[in-house]
């Protein structure tokens, strides 16, 4: 069992035992004075291995981070912090560190007792966290920009089919088919846009035939030419399904719009 240094005051020794920290006491020279068990279970070696040994390879795999340390410590008396350690197995750990320097009776620095608690896994959870809010927040990001562009991209390619039935001119005629045929892409990537909100490549909404039909009579009445008239003939036992509501929306589009395309004059 490890004991604690005669230099070290009874009461600061007594924290030090009842310490849930693995604690370390190393001299001026990084040396270890003291190792207690439960410096043991985190590092791997035991009182008897350690004592004596210079811990710079364990404690400051940084060398500019043990440097810094240093010049707080003398300056101030004290530090705390994060630092990247090493155990026995060759295992990387991030630790919280607080360490307080010890003089002797004429103020000499004689050596640093460090209580140091391994935050590896907490600090792993903390990042899956903040990538998780950071993957909710541009999930949240994309759908709303999705669906603007698709409101926008509508009328632009029910309009350009319609353009193509009153221009002669061939060049005109190249540059509609060229809006209309951006203006899908565009399409194909809101898709792809509402995919990655979803997380699940979309197709998992519940949606019902009402709800839709009042999204594609919405459009109509913004899209459809006034010689076209959209009717809905839906089953009365035709209840909920699973979908991606803008994909059929885009499904109900491209419905209308061949619908003008095949009846000129209207119907």
């Amino acid at each position: 069992m490890a004991t604690t240094p005669d230099f070290l005051s009874s009461d600061f020794a007594d924290i030090i035992r009842m310490a849930p920290d693995a604690v370390v006491v190393h001299d001026m020279e990084n040396c270890v004075l003291y190792w207690n068990r439960l410096a043991e279970d985190l590092y791997g070696w035991s009182n008897e291995e350690i004592l004596g040994r210079p811990i710079d390879r364990i404690f400051y795999l940084d060398t500019k981070k043990r440097e810094s340390v240093i010049i707080e410590m003398r300056d101030v008396g004290e530090w705390q912090g994060e630092l990247r350690q090493i155990d026995r197995g060759g295992d990387e750990h991030l630790v919280l560190c607080r360490q307080r320097l010890i003089r002797d009776e004429s103020g000499e620095p004689v050596s640093i007792v460090s209580f140091n608690t391994d935050v590896t896994e907490r600090r792993k959870l903390q990042d899956a966290e903040a990538r998780a809010h950071h993957v909710r927040s541009s999930s949240l990001l994309a759908g709303g920009i999705a669906h603007d562009l698709n409101n926008a991209l509508a009328p632009i390619m029910l309009s350009s089919a319609m353009l193509k039935r009153s221009i002669d001119d061939p060049k005109s005629l190249g540059m509609v088919s060229m809006i209309e045929k951006c203006a899908s892409r565009g399409a194909e990537l809101i898709s792809h846009l509402l995919a990655f909100e979803r997380g699940k490549g979309g197709g998992n909404e519940v949606l019902r035939a009402t709800q839709v039909q009042r999204a594609v009579k919405r459009s109509a009445e913004e899209l459809l030419p006034e010689n076209v008239e959209l009717k809905f003939d839906i089953p009365d036992d035709f209840w909920e399904f699973r979908g991606e509501s803008t994909e059929i929306g885009q499904i109900f589009h491209h419905l209308m719009q061949n619908a003008c395309e095949a009846m000129p004059s209207g119907g």
